[in-house]
């Protein structure tokens, strides 16, 4: 994942659609979902990558007819923040209002299953307050599909405690 955001490698898009297609497609039960949406960036880190990684990877997953992607209905407040080093208590802090839903968007999302798609859920707070603002804003239910999961970190046990 880390090649595909910083290194520009779109080709691995693909191959984590592939994989999810593979792996993921056949155990997802969501047959009410009618919409997907990625997790955005802000306008300032897109213009800076190319490219929102979640919609790379979103756009060439096998999505039943029924679902609808929408690329651009939410976004992002610009944050000088990078989220990668702060803690889960940080992060939903961070995080309060950093969203909102583009005003064309509303009709396609109120009173919908919505699926919102992200490439690596770390604690998890992005996803819930996505999943908050769309809830406030008339969403009938939000599920998340995350491609990775980062792992908690683990206390290390040095050999003097052995």
């Amino acid at each position: 994942m880390h090649q595909l955001k910083y290194q520009r490698r779109l080709a691995i898009a693909s191959a984590f659609a592939f994989a999810w297609n593979r792996l993921a497609i056949p155990h997802l039960d969501t047959p009410e979902a009618t919409v997907l949406l990625p997790v955005p960036l802000s306008t300032q880190k897109l213009s800076q990558r190319g490219f929102n990684q979640s919609w790379e990877i979103a756009k060439r997953i096998q999505l039943p007819l029924s679902i609808e992607p929408i690329a651009n209905a939410l976004g992002r407040h610009h944050s000088d923040t990078n989220q990668v080093q702060h803690n889960r208590l940080d992060r939903q802090s961070a995080l309060r209002h950093a969203f909102y839903i583009h005003p064309e968007a509303l009709p396609k999302i109120q009173n919908k299953s919505i699926v919102v798609f992200d490439d690596v859920m770390t604690t998890g707070s992005t996803l819930h307050e996505i999943a908050t603002l769309l809830k406030d804003n008339g969403a009938r239910s939000v599920v998340n599909w995350v491609v990775l999961r980062a792992l908690r970190p683990q206390t290390r046990i040095h050999s003097r405690d052995l």
